[in-house]
């Protein structure tokens, strides 16, 4: 299957899309895909990872209808990955992804949470989705041994965060009661954040935004996570953190990070209740299963044969 990808991914500390679109691209050979970024005649499908009428990171929809036209056999797919409740009014995805929905021969949505949402609008109209979940890639992204971690140097309890991006709905509010919290106990707790900030920060350990191997090996020395952000998609954060076997404290509203972190001990309601949670450590392991990012692939590659052979079932 030849699958026109709309998005070029980057190398540096960005989002889940362009991991998503690196992980395309390391595993989709493999996978049976055939990918590319150009509109050739002989494509199958167009994988729009964003569906907004223009991108400047790639192709928009209004290139990839324009592309459809010329030929009319190509399935345009997209990856659901993105809403509006937590971003700024200038920002209208939700509104521009309906509209144009009627357009789509198929969706993926990146969490069940997802899925609920986009669908309980009356001018949803594409009628054939699946969820598929973020994969992470475990190469990178694993359980250290105990001796490996920095409570094993400082014998505290050591909490982190990360984010790529400084958008007020991640949750800075929480994380800077986290650092005040650690500050007051400091004969016990660190706290770290790590990535993009709006600088609310002034006592902690603050490590620029990293990504790949370093990430992942920084992530691992932790003790425990805190994920603040409400109403996410299906966010990778949590999945990295997940990933590294960290027990992680997560908002009882994150939306789709809940589908990760599946032990509800862990979900905290309010601020109040995070502290808590830290003060009596009373947290556990994390249970359930995460997707490798070849996992992830093959998922997309077996959904896209389906609808390319039209199987709807």
């Amino acid at each position: 299957m030849k699958v026109l990808i709309n998005r070029k991914s980057v190398i540096g500390p960005w989002g889940g899309g362009n991991k998503f679109v690196q992980g395309m691209w390391k595993f989709g050979e493999e996978c049976g895909l055939k990918l590319t970024y150009k509109p050739e005649k002989d494509i199958d499908a167009i994988l729009l990872v964003g569906a907004l009428p223009y991108s400047d990171v790639g192709i928009g929809f209004n290139e990839a209808l324009n592309i459809k036209s010329k030929f009319p056999k190509v399935k345009i797919i997209t990856r659901m990955n993105d809403h509006d409740i937590v971003r700024e009014a200038r920002n209208c995805f939700d509104g521009e992804k309906r509209k144009l929905s009627q357009y789509f021969d198929a969706a993926i949505f990146v969490s069940k949470w997802l899925k609920g949402y986009y669908e309980n609008f009356e001018d949803w109209q594409c009628e054939y989705s699946t969820v598929i979940k973020n994969g992470v890639d475990t190469s990178i992204f694993k359980e250290i041994p105990e001796k490996e971690k920095i409570s094993s140097k400082n014998g505290k309890i050591n909490i982190v965060t990360h984010h790529w991006s400084s958008n007020k709905g991640k949750g800075f509010e929480t994380y800077k009661l986290v650092e005040d919290f650690c500050m007051q106990n400091k004969e016990k707790y660190t706290f770290t954040y790590i990535g993009r900030h709006p600088g609310c920060f002034n006592k902690s350990n603050v490590i620029d935004p990293i990504f790949g191997k370093e990430l992942g090996d920084t992530l691992a020395k932790y003790d425990v996570y805190v994920s603040a952000s409400k109403y996410e998609s299906g966010p990778n954060h949590v999945l990295e953190a997940v990933a590294c076997n960290i027990p992680v404290l997560i908002h009882e509203k994150s939306g789709g990070g809940l589908e990760f972190v599946k032990n509800e001990k862990n979900y905290f309601k309010d601020n109040h209740d995070l502290i808590k949670k830290l003060s009596n450590l009373s947290f556990e392991e994390n249970y359930g299963s995460i997707t490798s990012m070849k996992e992830c692939v093959h998922s997309y590659s077996k959904f896209i044969e389906k609808v390319l052979k039209g199987n709807r079932k």
